[in-house]
């Protein structure tokens, strides 16, 4: 036996170090001319209570002891015994031949500090600028270090076969027994870390570095702890940076390179006109919130995360104009009511249904919310993704698997252990039993919440019943599952309450989500909320004065829906008559410039007048209303916002009601 492998034991098979070993094994057969199927290691794979006889004999004549050193290996009373009695074998060597044998290597598995045992982490052969700072078992985790970890498992498969062949080490005689053999780490732990700022860092960076690595943006340490490069990406974890920090991090900004701006905790106001000011002196600084790069990288989407914060930062980029969902929560204002009520239900384990106009936000609040349940397994699932009326399509099938993955995903994240195999639930039971067996796991966490957006695009209406078919598997799953012991927590989003107020589905069918879901409407955006988002927006972008006319004519077109107010602060931004001030006459000949296009007047239509019913739209003309629908009406247009004070609160609605759907004369 050629080498034995010790290693930190976990309660289940360690698959990161049993690749290591095949790799090892296999480059070491190379070398020697070995058969494929040679055993020319050891690893043990027990729980480390006792030795089996095989690892007895291997470790009583192995040529070779490697090591793979972390701080749990330090702990563990079994790799204190091995290295024990190999390092016994040593001084016999020593005794016998009168010289050292270097066959003792120990490996940096994870960062780690070393007993005062006489050697510290192999590392005269050269293992990449990675290995030192990270270990090996992270760079073997990065694509980007793929080739340093491979040429570390040669070099060490070479060194193996070379102490092999010049140091014939002498066996173990008697060979050892588990209860006797001494274990050298008994006397010794690496120390705790005793600065919980300096842990927090140490965390901040590696989450930064995983995070880039999976997004093909590969970073590294370097001698300043907060700065990975390339990039510059600068790691801040202090609550208030001081200036020393800032002035460094500005130091490292070159034009025509971006730079990334990494903070672990909301960025105050001093901090933001710093970050802006550097934006505007031509510097291109995109300021990265570590809780939602961390929820990205658990979601396995941290490449588009960073280029979405890419395309959205810049001295250049006009930030009213987001077309899309923000992923960045310091855009999202207005909304900390809500997502603190949504977040307080789903500590409960109860389940909520945000309802809203269209483009009003609803999937801006689920991407933030994810971001404040960084430590659970979240599956966010977009139905849009879905044909509920395809014959060939069964997306529970889908939405199961997504579930299951996302728990995978959360288990393996970070360097955790986790011995499961995704897999692809057919049906609810199938999905309950995988579900079970990971919640029955000793790291398993308190529950998994399930956000589905646009739930009445898979809503099946009365006359189709496949999809009603469809709708009673994927959501009577989700209630049983829910209702269980409130381990999965189900957070929607759609247009109307449908999907929680509808019991009847036609064809005999009831409706798995009736009465299960806290309703929440997401309301418009008030005054002091838009005008927080406009003098926010535009003072990133060097607007230095924005006339009080200005948000408050915006705010009586759009009554405050967010999406139809930035698509008219973004067109008046463009056209704007001074490039550092915006004013009533910027406004106005926005507006008038989005009509006479029909910017305008296409989403109203299509997004809000098409979406209602005709009662409501009877209310909205100030036409009769039968009395037994007017209040249904009237109590859906006021949660939606569309009505106040018995009129139309957005002004561009109400005209463009008045000019298109004129009352019958």
């Amino acid at each position: 036996m050629l080498f034995f492998l010790s290693y930190a034991r976990t309660a289940t098979p360690d698959g990161d170090v049993l690749r290591f070993f095949a790799d090892l094994s296999a480059e070491v057969r190379l070398f020697t001319g070995e058969a494929e199927d040679a055993e020319v290691g050891f690893v043990d794979i027990g729980r480390g209570a006792s030795w089996s006889e095989p690892a007895v004999e291997a470790l009583s004549t192995c040529a070779v002891f490697v090591a793979l050193c972390s701080p749990e290996y330090f702990r563990q009373p079994v790799c204190g015994k091995e290295w024990g009695v190999f390092a016994a074998r040593l001084g016999a060597y020593q005794r016998a031949y009168h010289q050292p044998a270097p066959a003792l290597l120990p490996v940096l598995w994870a960062p780690t500090s070393f007993p005062p045992v006489g050697l510290g982490p192999y590392t005269d052969l050269q293992f990449g600028p990675a290995y030192p700072k990270i270990g090996l078992r992270a760079v073997a985790r990065s694509q980007a270090d793929r080739d340093d970890y491979l040429e570390t498992v040669t070099a060490l498969a070479q060194r193996i076969v070379s102490t092999a062949s010049s140091y014939p080490m002498p066996e173990s005689i008697p060979r050892p027994q588990f209860d006797e053999a001494f274990e050298v780490f008994a006397v010794w732990s690496p120390p705790a870390a005793t600065d919980d700022a300096a842990a927090r860092a140490s965390e901040a960076r590696a989450i930064v570095l995983e995070a880039f690595a999976a997004a093909s943006r590969p970073i590294q340490p370097t001698e300043v702890a907060e700065l990975l490069v390339p990039g510059p990406v600068w790691v801040c974890t202090a609550s208030q940076p001081d200036p020393g920090e800032l002035t460094r991090f500005q130091d490292e900004l070159s034009v025509g390179r971006t730079g990334y701006f990494v903070h672990a905790e909301d960025l105050d106001r001093p901090l933001e006109e710093f970050l802006d000011r550097l934006r505007m002196s031509g510097r291109a600084v995109v300021s990265v919130p570590l809780r939602e790069l961390h929820a990205a990288l658990e979601d396995g989407r941290a490449g588009f995360f960073l280029s979405e914060l890419d395309r959205g930062s810049g001295s250049r980029v006009n930030l009213f104009d987001h077309k899309t969902a923000l992923t960045e929560g310091r855009f999202l204002f207005g909304r900390d009511a809500i997502l603190n009520t949504v977040g307080t239900v789903v500590d409960r384990g109860e389940h909520v249904l945000i309802t809203g106009l269209r483009k009003v936000g609803k999937t801006s609040v689920l991407n933030v919310l994810r971001q404040h349940l960084v430590g659970l397994p979240v599956c966010k699932v977009d139905l849009q993704q879905f044909n509920r009326r395809s014959p060939d399509e069964y997306w529970p099938g889908v939405l199961f698997r997504l579930m299951v993955q996302a728990f995978d995903r959360w288990g393996g994240a970070g360097g955790q252990r986790w011995p499961f195999v995704t897999i692809a639930p057919a049906t609810g039971s199938d999905l309950k039993r995988e579900l079970d067996l990971r919640f029955a796991h000793p790291d398993s966490p308190a529950r998994l919440v399930v956000m589905l957006d646009e739930v009445e695009i898979v809503f099946p209406r009365r006359d189709e019943p496949v999809a009603a078919g469809r709708w009673v598997d994927a959501m009577g799953a989700l209630r049983a599952l829910s209702q269980d012991d409130r381990r999965v927590v189900v957070v929607g989003a759609g247009l109307r309450p449908d999907a929680v107020y509808a019991n009847e589905l036609g064809d005999a069918r009831l409706n798995p989500f009736f009465g299960l879901f806290q309703e929440l409407p997401l309301p418009l955006l008030d005054r002091p909320a838009l005008a927080d988002m406009v003098y926010t927006l535009a003072g990133e972008m060097g607007v230095d004065t924005t006339a009080p006319s200005f948000v408050e004519g915006l705010f009586e077109m759009t009554g405050g829906h967010p999406f139809l107010a930035r698509t008219i602060a973004a067109e008046a931004y463009r056209t704007r008559y001074h490039p550092s001030r915006l004013g009533a006459a910027d406004l106005h000949q926005a507006a008038e410039r989005l009509e006479q296009d029909y910017t305008i007047g296409r989403f109203l239509e299509g997004n809000i007048w098409q979406l209602m019913t005709f009662p409501e739209r009877q209310l909205m003309r100030g036409a009769p209303v039968h009395s037994g629908e007017r209040g249904a009406a009237e109590a859906r247009l006021r949660a939606q916002g569309l009505l106040d004070g018995g009129r139309p609160r957005i002004g561009l609605l109400e005209r463009w009601i008045r000019n298109t759907q004129p009352l019958d004369r």
